[in-house]
């Protein structure tokens, strides 16, 4: 970043106060709006890119039936997933970096798959392990994801799920998908 000079480095600056004082007001919310948690991860993205020589890209597509602003999740969902595809599934020198939301509603459900075109998970993994001497960064996003599905589920009859799966392309991996199912919450009333 330095070598970027300082216009960059201010936009970093100013871009990470605004991340930091969203996590703050999220973490005092009970839930927000699906529109608040993508630009939340388009924040996130941005200041991300700012260090990349390739900037990732990320693209949301939204069923016509979704209002984004009409339904509610329980904060900081998606970022965690959206944290492991910019930190395992690409490296510093990926090419035409994509993350993926596809947001779709059903009966009562919201459906959010967020695919990404990096390594996928078993080549992460031995990435990973390569670096495991290395204290670089210990990964809790996945875990912690779903403690807190656990904790929704307990907490609401309505039941939530986070799988993460292979994306295969001619028997080659070509990246990894996460599926959160949530029951659909419509914004408590002021």
């Amino acid at each position: 970043m330095v070598l970027k000079g300082e216009q960059v480095a201010n936009e970093y600056i100013g871009l990470f106060a605004q991340m930091l004082r969203k996590t703050l007001d999220f973490s005092l919310a009970e839930n927000l709006s699906l529109q608040e948690e993508i630009e939340y991860i388009e924040a996130y993205i941005r200041l991300h890119n700012i260090r990349r020589n390739d900037p990732v890209k990320f693209e949301v597509s939204c069923a016509e039936n979704v209002d984004l602003l009409g339904h509610t999740l329980a904060p900081m969902l998606l970022q965690p997933i959206v944290e492991n595809c910019m930190l395992h599934a690409f490296s510093s020198q990926s090419k035409n970096a994509t993350i993926k939301l596809r947001i779709t509603e059903k009966s009562n459900t919201l459906m959010l798959k967020i695919d990404d075109n990096g390594l996928g998970r078993k080549k992460a993994s031995e990435n990973k392990d390569k670096k495991k001497n290395n204290t670089e960064h210990q990964s809790y996003a996945t875990q912690i994801l779903k403690e807190r599905i656990d904790v929704l589920n307990y907490l609401h009859k309505e039941k939530s799920v986070f799988r993460l799966e292979d994306i295969n392309s001619n028997g080659q991996v070509v990246g990894t998908r996460a599926i959160l199912i949530l029951p659909k919450v419509k914004p408590k009333k002021k």
